[in-house]
């Protein structure tokens, strides 16, 4: 969650187009609303917000980024790194693995995370 988003505030599209203004915080993103007499809501999370600044947010979204998806593309502005893999760590002789460890023959975890994956 990012603190020095504030609802009121402008938002506004990767290309600069306003899309409205913050009217709820949440733990897992904004939302955005344009209009009032017929409006139109934005739900955006957290990863997407690419800058805030001069009370202004900048979101990953943008009217290139539809077109992309339209013609079976991925837009560049959605696409996350995926975090480094790192070896499962080893089972001690006879004893537990300690704590998010990956069970044996479960493969590989994300480096960072407690909980192994599979």
């Amino acid at each position: 969650m990012d603190e020095r988003v504030k609802v009121g505030m402008t938002v506004v599209d990767e290309d600069g187009q306003r899309l409205g203004k913050v009217t709820r915080r949440d733990p897992w993103g904004i939302e955005v609303v344009r209009g009032f007499w017929s409006p139109s809501e934005w739900v955006i999370r957290w990863d997407e917000v690419l800058e805030v600044e001069r009370g202004r947010v900048r979101v990953a979204r943008s009217e290139r980024a539809l077109f992309e998806l339209a013609e079976g593309g991925m837009p560049e502005s959605w696409s996350r790194r995926t975090p480094p893999l790192v070896a499962p760590s080893p089972r001690p002789p006879g004893g537990y693995a300690p704590a998010g460890a990956p069970a044996p023959g479960l493969g590989y975890a994300y480096a960072g995370q407690g909980e192994p994956q599979g």
